[in-house]
């Protein structure tokens, strides 16, 4: 389990980066960061064996 966390992990951080860059440069609030990373998250997520 811990390495399909990872996984999730690794492969939803560089969309993530890429895509909010300019709201994480322009100091977005955390909370709205966080919202959006879970949502990178779940998206990954749900192409794992977890979401079966």
């Amino acid at each position: 389990m811990e390495d399909i966390v990872f996984e999730v992990f690794k492969a939803a951080l560089p969309a993530f980066f890429m895509r909010e860059i300019k709201n994480i440069t322009d100091n977005v609030s955390e909370r709205n960061l966080c919202q959006r990373l879970a949502s990178y998250l779940e998206r990954q997520l749900e192409q794992t064996e977890l979401a079966h």
